[in-house]
């Protein structure tokens, strides 16, 4: 054999010799590190603070030897820019285990079994001004992003809750019972469970593949929403306060959102099995919608203002256990720079006016149209309704009527089974 191999087979022994036994005295050297580890929980925290910028507070650390690495519980967690002393977000615990042999194979750190639980994140601290938003805020906030988005690979997030500002702008909390998380090639998917503070929606079930490119605002992909026997009463009852008396309610609905560019780029709802029941006087009554879709997209204008369009289809829809004809709607809402609404127009199929008689319990006693309806009794269908109207403007409107019926009150006369068109506005018609 010649030399030159020889040589290079023993300094490839070496190689692997040296190797395994510095592997080895890392590994010994590390599990009796573990134990103590709690010890230097304050120099550690200041390492990660110094590295990555932020204010980072622990508790205590527990470490522990697994098969194939080492296992740690972090407790306590702390997180707050730099000159802030309130935090931005706190963590109960965090445990993982770390993957020796499968770092060293890929030459990255893996870790796997990751659980963080009882995490509260607070992005209401991150507030928006006139002047710009403080740079350590905003920086801390996009690592606590990349931090979910790309460098954990699994998760699974229990407890937890984000409070963030809601487009109406008040402050809202999500609440997280169980997120499984994963990254995949680029792609985030997740699986659980969430509710919204304040809101008696219940446990809405969410699934979400997504993707983006360094933040929230990029985010794309599809997301799905499923609320099963979902009870809305107390929320009812206060909205309708001294008005009507909501007695039950459960409503069941399925969501897809597709997002682009942190954007909604369209939505449906399918609504299953919902019910709403009422009292009124001694006379229970009931609105039962057992199958419905509502889609929504939005649509951007030539002269850039903003538009939505809504469009349903298969409803079914029972007053007091009574079908309504087929019932659709098609609509346009179109809004200008301060999200003000400019421009509306509404298409409704078909209305049974005997249907919607119930739902006048809905209206404040003192309201005088709740009078006249009664004394009328209306009967009879309108088709082809169109409502339109503008910022600042009476509405425009057109319906037919087929077999109208009223009955006879005060100055209006008695109405049997007329057929018209009927078209006008606020003011005026024909």
């Amino acid at each position: 054999m010649p030399k030159i191999l020889v040589r290079l087979v023993r300094g490839g022994l070496w190689l692997i010799v040296i190797t395994s036994l510095l592997l080895a005295s890392f590994i010994t050297g590390l599990r009796l590190l573990l134990p103590h580890l709690n010890d230097y929980r304050q120099p550690i925290a200041q390492w990660v603070s110094q590295q990555a910028d932020i204010s980072l507070k622990l508790t205590h650390i527990k470490g522990r030897w697994q098969t194939a690495g080492p296992a740690l519980t972090v407790s306590g967690i702390s997180i707050s820019s730099p000159n802030d002393t309130q935090p931005l977000a706190t963590i109960g615990k965090v445990g993982f285990y770390f993957d020796i042999w499968h770092s060293a194979l890929h030459l990255r750190p893996i870790f796997k079994q990751v659980t963080i639980s009882q995490v509260n994140v607070d992005l209401t601290k991150i507030k928006p001004s006139s002047a710009a938003p403080s740079v350590a805020s905003t920086s801390l906030a996009q690592r606590v992003e990349q931090l979910f988005f790309t460098r954990l690979g699994e998760f699974q997030l229990l407890d937890s809750s984000v409070s963030f500002v809601a487009p109406s702008g008040a402050s809202q909390q999500l609440n997280i019972k169980q997120l499984d998380w994963a990254n995949v090639g680029g792609r985030h998917l997740a699986q659980g469970s969430i509710n919204f503070t304040n809101t008696n929606l219940g446990q809405l079930a969410i699934k979400a593949n997504l993707s983006e490119q360094g933040g929230l605002n990029s985010l794309s992909g599809r997301l799905y929403i499923k609320g099963e026997h979902v009870s809305v009463t107390p929320w009812l009852n206060k909205q309708l306060a001294g008005v009507a008396n909501i007695t039950h309610s459960e409503i069941g609905v399925e969501a897809w959102l597709a997002l682009k560019d942190g954007q909604i780029e369209s939505s449906q709802a399918k609504i299953n099995n919902s019910t709403i029941d009422w009292q009124a006087g001694d006379q229970q009554h009931q609105i039962n919608i057992k199958r419905g879709l509502v889609a929504l997209r939005p649509i951007r204008l030539a002269d850039g203002s903003r538009s939505w369009r809504i469009d349903t289809e298969k409803f079914a829809i029972y007053t007091d256990d009574v079908a309504w004809p087929t019932f659709d709607i098609a609509g346009q809402l179109r809004f200008g720079d301060q999200n003000q609404l400019q421009q509306w127009k509404l298409a409704l199929s078909n209305i049974a006016l005997q249907r919607l008689l119930p739902l006048i319990n809905f209206l404040p006693s003192t309201n005088s149209m709740v009078k006249t309806l009664k004394q009328l009794q209306p009967s009879g269908l309108l088709t082809q309704i169109r409502v339109a109207g503008q910022a600042n403007n009476v509405p425009r409107f057109s319906f037919k009527v087929q077999q109208l019926s009223v009955k006879p009150w005060q100055w209006i006369p008695g109405i049997n089974h007329l057929n018209a068109t009927i078209a006008g506005d606020g003011q005026q018609g024909k």
